[in-house]
């Protein structure tokens, strides 16, 4: 869960450096996606650890 923390922060930083001029929109919106897409992956690995049955 620090993980999808830790994603959820690069994309509300990027956010504000898009809002105050930092990024163009070109750049926000890679950063953007990028973030949905490690965020998806994170979700996949969490459910998969979790339906693993401790030995």
């Amino acid at each position: 869960y620090i993980a999808k923390g830790s994603n959820a922060e690069v994309l509300t930083q990027a956010i504000i450096a898009s809002e105050i001029g930092y990024l163009t929109k070109e750049q926000f919106s890679a950063i953007e996606i990028e973030c949905n897409i490690i965020g998806k992956m994170l979700t996949k690995l969490i459910r998969a650890r979790s339906s693993i049955t401790p030995p």
